[in-house]
């Protein structure tokens, strides 16, 4: 007796394949987008930093993303301080 999967099933079957291929596609390019952006992190660096650093600041021109301010931090930084004041 042959077992045959119905219509529907055999397309949540490839919809399901679908999606795992996808998912797996997405995550591939993160990992390859994470690599290039250490390698041009460590390529460019502008101050070379020895040893173990516990000064934030050093790192603020090699990384400078993580180190630029949002404009609205001093204004909610300015709402918190009034807020205290009251």
């Amino acid at each position: 007796m042959e077992k045959k999967l119905k219509s529907w099933q055999g397309w949540l079957l490839f919809g399901g394949t679908m999606a795992v291929v996808f998912v797996l596609g997405v995550l591939a390019a993160s990992i390859n987008e994470r690599r290039a952006e250490i390698a041009s992190v460590m390529n460019n660096k502008k101050v070379e930093i020895t040893g173990i650093e516990s000064v934030n600041e050093k790192f603020a021109p090699n990384y400078p993303r993580e180190y630029e301010k949002h404009p609205l931090d001093d204004l909610k930084n300015d709402e918190i301080t009034k807020n205290r004041e009251k």
